[in-house]
């Protein structure tokens, strides 16, 4: 796609013919998303160079691709200020501020200002610090921030108020084909996850309500054109999953694309790159040229792995603008970032801007907590039950059940739910766990726990966890016996999805169909894959009732485990979890016993591949239940295992 290509005597999407004397324009709409305070190109959590992701890299392509068109955008998408080491320690630092002191310069609102962001919205993770510190932060911005569909909680005789503003309207002079000046009033409209009001962390004190996405849109879009809007940009954190509008949805971008009035949407949050080969087309999804329901779309990674680009192509008549041609792309950033001479290539005023905050984190991180007696690592978590998830569990327990202890449901008994956040995946060969036996730092902990969220107390029953259960067991493909050459995982369900709950057995049947899709959506209600769920050798009915302990995003319907499963809120405790675990740790060296859990079903004559860390190498010895033979190298770094489940 180029404008020059499309002006070149093409027709356009209505079968008409350009004209020389027609007022055409080329328009580039640039975007980021979950940048997760990710600003140098380093892994803080392996404390190694990145070599594809951090603002300051994504910067060197923003520049590059603004010098090509005359007409430009920079929208940020949401969860921009929380989610990475460097976020905790900015958050603890400004939580020692004195109350009416404003926090120091944030360094990702600072970079933002000097690459001049036209605008941003807001994510669910932008209110892990609560609302107050989140305003003071955003008074620093140089550029509007907007989002429609969450507001804050007024006092008893108020309605709810907004945050930001909902939308914005910037008047931009942009030139045309024959180099004439024209006006453009670009609308630019945010959107959040509506159950952010559930995620949010303690510090936030559930101080926000929200609003379905689509029926807000629906709303203010029409208010946002009446106001003069010639484009309406959505700025969409919430990902490309269901087609159908259902109330409440988490990732609501395809059904929001649908609404009238809008011209193209930026997406986020589910940290996938759209468009691209790992999406199925469909009537409303085009994953080779980037459109949902026929309007240009991107969604670029995360931690600014990838730079989201949407070329349009205005035509100007006795209507006003309209988007006559189209096209998005998902650019990954620069590979070899890690060189030596990869700093005087980057904006030397951002670098050194960020690098106090930079050096401060890599400090902090090295602090020691404890020491652990077994090695903790996630090369196989997906696989069968391992020492890291073990551990997580063990620490979650001991804070729940002194948490418990003056209610009455501490006779219940007592679940934790944990997920292995770094598996690989979209995060690439670098996302796991490898903790050897010795020290445990701050940086162990923020890689078995990387989103801090809050302890949470769920009283279920048998038949909801059940439910959890199953939609954890769909991030397997079913497997067809009798053959050893297919894939053991849906690539489309993220590894943090797959929770494990500690203090069951149960077992997992990939012989049968997934019941949920990712978002937590029943795909088929007849599919069971998990059964014979006990509970201390003893069948758990679908109406006994257990506590179950997870953070406040799973609590909240994060992932989709806990929508509708019945879970009753016991309380939501001032711990995170990432404070339960310093705890459990303190006393002395960590010691993670084996204990019976859930293992994948016989099938006979059958195999599936699977890919892990080259590290995985060193821990062959340590998955039970069944035989793991090394495939050699694959993709992008991985190594690639054959899982044999049956002889």
């Amino acid at each position: 796609f180029g404008y020059a290509a499309i002006l070149g005597g093409r027709m356009l999407e209505d079968g008409s013919a350009l004209r020389p004397e027609q007022p055409d324009a080329h328009l580039r709409i640039l975007g980021t998303t979950d940048l997760h305070l990710h600003l140098m190109p380093w892994d803080y959590l392996a404390d190694v160079p990145s070599t594809g992701a951090g603002l300051l890299l994504t910067a060197g392509l923003i520049g590059q691709l603004r010098a090509e068109v005359a007409n430009c955008l920079l929208f940020d998408n949401g969860d921009s200020l929380h989610g990475s080491p460097m976020a905790e320690m900015l958050a603890s630092d400004a939580g020692l501020c004195q109350a009416d002191a404003p926090p120091p310069p944030h360094p990702m609102i600072a970079a933002m200002n000097r690459l001049g962001y036209d605008a941003a919205t807001l994510g669910n993770h932008d209110f892990d610090g609560g609302v107050p510190l989140l305003r003071a932060h955003l008074a620093q911005a140089r550029f509007p921030v907007v989002l429609a569909n969450v507001r804050t909680r007024a006092d008893a005789a108020g309605a709810p108020a907004p945050l930001v503003p909902p939308w914005v309207i910037l008047d931009r002079r942009i030139r045309d084909r024959q180099g004439n000046s024209h006006l453009l009033r670009v609308g630019v409209i945010g959107f959040a996850p509506p159950t952010a009001a559930l995620w949010d962390s303690f510090l936030t004190r559930q101080s926000i309500v929200t609003e379905d996405i689509v029926d807000c849109a629906r709303r203010l879009v029409p208010q946002l054109r009446a106001a003069g809007a010639d484009l309406v940009v959505a700025l969409a954190h919430c990902g490309i999953d269901a087609e159908q509008h259902s109330p409440g949805m988490e990732n609501a971008a395809v059904p929001l694309a649908a609404v009238d009035g809008i011209d193209a949407v930026i997406a986020g949050h589910t940290h996938r790159v759209f468009p691209g080969p790992k999406w199925a087309r469909s009537t409303a999804v085009d994953p080779e040229g980037g459109h949902l329901h026929g309007k240009p779309a991107v969604m670029a990674g995360f931690h600014g792995s990838h730079l989201g680009v949407i070329d349009l192509v205005l035509r100007r008549d006795a209507r006003g603008w309209r988007v006559a041609e189209s096209r998005a792309r998902a650019l990954a950033v620069a590979e070899g970032a890690d060189q030596p001479d990869a700093r005087p290539a980057m904006d030397p005023v951002l670098w050194d801007s960020a690098a106090p905050a930079h050096d401060r984190t890599r400090r902090r991180l090295q602090g020691a907590v404890g020491r652990t007696l077994v090695p903790l690592h996630s090369h196989f978590a997906r696989i069968a039950p391992g020492m890291a998830m073990a551990a997580m569990a063990d620490a979650y327990r001991a804070a729940a059940r002194r948490l418990l202890a003056s209610h009455p449901e501490s006779a219940l008994p007592l679940l934790v739910a944990v997920a292995p956040s770094r598996n690989g995946g979209d995060g690439g060969v670098a996302n796991y766990v490898d903790i050897a036996p010795g020290t445990v730092t701050l940086r162990h902990l923020a890689g078995l726990s990387p989103h801090v969220g809050a302890l949470t107390l769920l009283e279920i029953t048998g038949a909801g966890i059940a439910q959890w259960l199953e939609h954890s067991a769909s991030g397997f493909a079913r497997l067809q016996p009798g053959l050893q050459d297919q894939p053991l995982f849906d690539r489309t369900f993220p590894p943090y999805l797959a929770d494990q709950i500690d203090g069951l057995t149960y077992t997992i049947d990939l012989t049968a169909p997934a019941r949920t899709g990712p978002s937590g959506a029943v795909i088929d209600p007849t599919a069971r894959r998990v059964r014979d769920i006990a509970l201390g050798g003893r069948a758990l009915a679908a109406s006994d009732r257990v506590v179950l302990v997870c953070d406040s995003f799973r609590a909240g319907g994060g992932g989709g485990h806990a929508s509708g499963a019945g879970a009753r809120h016991i309380l939501r405790a001032d711990l995170s979890t990432r404070e339960a675990l310093i705890d459990w740790l303190a006393p002395g060296p960590l010691v993670v016993l084996p204990r019976p859990g859930w293992h994948l079903a016989q099938i006979p004559a059958t195999g599936a591949w699977f890919d892990s860390a080259p590290a995985a190498l060193a821990h062959l010895a340590t998955p039970g239940g069944h035989a793991i033979t090394d495939l050699g190298p694959a993709p992008r770094g991985f190594r690639r295992f054959r899982l044999t489940l049956g002889d």
